[in-house]
This record gives structure tokens, C-alpha cells and sequence, in this order.
């Protein structure tokens, strides 16, 4: 048996030969692979290399750190003792207990697992797999953007699913016989359904779930559904119920021109849960467009139904809301505006 001390770089033969495909193997080519580790020993016969003491593997992009691990070069086989930590390169980063993995990361199953997604979606689960480096698959699986601890600390929302799946080719998150929880206690149930990836910009659907909580209206729930209508222009329609029989729609259009582009913004009650009152809300428009010589006009227009609607639902707590539309142009040695306020 061959024993190796620490190394940054295991740019050996040896590890080339163990970490390469078949076809690679013949060529006698070493891989791109790093190994850093306290201790390293390779047994020929078994054709198995053992590394433990901080590990960490680097490959395309992919890293994994783990308290030990046993390569099996026969079986092109990863295993991995705990603490594990997997980063890939879109940013997403798996936490388990143990786990199996590909030669190259790619492929494989861990145990006791938590994934967070771009630092907004966090999923503990008791088992997560990885297949063809396009799709995860997360089984009995809890889900939420708040923070989920192993302790009896409950999230505020969460969603509880079977299973989950993660694809990174058409970056969605599909949710199978999922439960939606507020403060620990299931409040819904949905068969299937799915998310854009927190990761892409874009992407028509359904976003992450708010809540929130007034001694006015009791808790709200929202759940924004987000649609792209082209290149230059989406809207997102925002349902808002609250525990004391309000009914709000929120809505949002955004449009964007060569010369400029606005935003509009407005809310309905359909019913308020205060009173017998319906029919109150609110609009704004903001925008800007370049002119000619160098004049620019801007706007931002605000109009409310009622004073205290904004501030009951903590839309604004503002006194007073005023509203301008504005030509102006700014050079060097002048300055030009005409504007209007109410």
C-alpha cells in the first residue's frame, strides 16, 4: 500500500489514471482532478484509494469537501464520510451525512442532506439524488426561504413534499404530494406543482410564497405568479389573503422601450376582511423616457382610494402621497425643468 501526505495539487500519474474514464485510462492521460487531503493511501490490489483528514476534491467546477473518503477506481466510485459539503458551479450547495458519488461528481446519492439554492431556498431532506448532472431529486423533503433547523425550531412557512426535482436544463422545481405549512401547521395541499429555480432571471410561474402578520388584518399569504410577455416587458398578478377575510389582488406590469420604459403598480380589495367595504386600492406609475436635445421626462404618479388603505395592509405608511410629471434637461453650464405636482 502506498501512502501519500498532504498535497494542494495530486497531480500524480497515479490519481490521473484512477480518476480518468476507460477510454482515458488506455490514452494514459491524467484527468483535471485535484485532491487535497491530510492522508492518502492507495492500495493496488483493490485498486481503491482512501484519503481522510479535510478533504477536498476538485473537478470541473465541482467541489466536494468530506471528512473521508474511499475512491474505487474499478466501479469509478466516490464514497464519502460526513460532514459532506457539494458545490457545483450554478451555486447550489448540498450539506449531508454520507453519500455515494460518480467519479466526477455528477451522479450519486447522499443521506441526511440540505440544499440551498442561490442563498434563497433552503431544502433539508432525508435522502438527495443526483443524476446526469441535470436532475436532483430530493425525497421526503421540507422546503422553505426561511431558515430550517435541525432542532424544534419551526420556519414560518414551509412546504413539505414527497419528493422534489431539480432540473437544470429547463430550470424548474417540480413539488410532488406537497403540503404547505404556516408556523409548523398544514394549511394546504398541492398534487403538483412547480417553481422557477431561485438562480434564473427570468422564468414564467409561480415564485416563492410571502407571509406576513398585522394586528390589523391577522396573517397574510401571497403567492406571486410571474410572467415574461417578451424581451422587454413581464407582469406578475399576486393574490393576497389574510386570516380576517380579506381578498386583494396585486398586480405589476413592467415595460422597458429603446428610449425609456414604465412601471405600473396596482391593488384591489375585492374584500377587505375589515368591514363591509369593497372596492378600495391603489395605482402608481413611475417612468422615464430620453427626448430630443437632451430632454428627459419622468413621472410618478400615485392614486389611492382611501388614506388608510395603504397604511391597514402595510403597503406605506406615508401621510401624504404627491404626484409629478417632469420635462427636464441638465448640461454643463444650464439646467431646465418643468414640471407639474399635485
Amino acid at each position: 500500500m502506498a501512502r501519500l501526505g498532504r498535497s494542494s495539487v495530486l497531480g500524480l500519474a497515479l490519481l490521473g489514471l484512477l480518476w480518468a474514464p476507460p477510454s482515458a485510462r488506455l490514452l494514459a492521460q491524467p484527468a483535471p482532478a485535484s485532491l487535497v487531503a491530510d492522508r492518502i493511501d492507495y492500495d493496488a490490489e483493490t485498486e481503491t484509494l482512501t484519503a481522510s483528514g479535510a478533504v477536498e476534491i476538485l473537478y470541473e467546477g465541482r467541489v466536494l469537501h468530506a471528512a473521508g473518503i474511499v475512491y474505487d477506481a474499478r466501479n469509478e466510485e466516490i464514497r464519502a464520510q460526513g460532514p459532506i459539503t457539494l458545490a457545483d458551479p450554478s451555486g447550489s450547495v448540498i450539506l449531508a451525512d454520507s453519500g455515494a458519488l460518480s467519479s466526477d461528481l455528477r451522479t450519486g446519492l447522499v443521506q441526511g442532506a440540505r440544499l440551498l439554492i442561490a442563498d434563497q431556498l433552503q431544502m433539508a431532506a432525508s435522502e438527495i439524488g443526483r443524476k446526469d448532472g441535470r436532475f436532483t431529486s430530493l425525497y421526503q423533503t421540507v422546503a422553505s426561504s426561511c431558515t430550517i433547523c435541525e432542532g424544534d425550531a419551526t420556519p414560518v412557512w414551509a412546504l413539505r413534499a414527497a419528493r422534489v426535482t431539480l432540473d437544470d436544463l429547463e430550470h424548474r422545481i417540480y413539488f410532488e404530494d406537497a403540503t404547505v405549512e404556516v408556523l409548523g401547521l398544514p394549511v394546504g395541499y398541492l398534487p403538483r406543482m412547480s417553481i422557477p429555480d431561485p438562480r434564473v432571471r427570468r422564468a414564467s410561474g409561480f415564485l416563492l410564497p410571502g407571509f406576513s402578520q398585522s394586528d390589523i388584518y391577522g396573517f397574510g399569504f401571497k403567492l406571486p405568479y410571474y410572467r415574461v410577455l417578451g424581451p422587454s416587458a413581464d407582469a406578475t398578478v399576486t393574490p393576497f389573503l389574510t386570516s380576517k377575510g380579506a381578498q386583494i389582488i396585486e398586480g405589476e406590469y413592467r415595460r422597458r422601450f429603446a428610449n425609456g420604459g414604465f412601471d405600473l403598480a396596482g391593488v384591489l380589495a375585492l374584500t377587505s376582511g375589515l368591514d363591509s367595504s369593497a372596492g378600495r386600492g391603489a395605482l402608481t406609475a413611475t417612468g422615464d423616457f430620453a427626448l430630443f436635445s437632451g430632454f428627459i421626462a419622468d413621472f410618478d404618479i400615485n392614486l389611492v382610494s382611501d388614506q388608510s388603505f395603504l397604511l391597514q395592509y402595510d403597503y406605506s405608511d406615508a401621510d401624504r402621497l404627491t404626484s409629478e410629471a417632469r420635462v427636464l434637461r441638465t448640461r454643463e453650464n444650464d439646467f431646465m425643468q418643468l414640471g407639474m405636482i399635485g
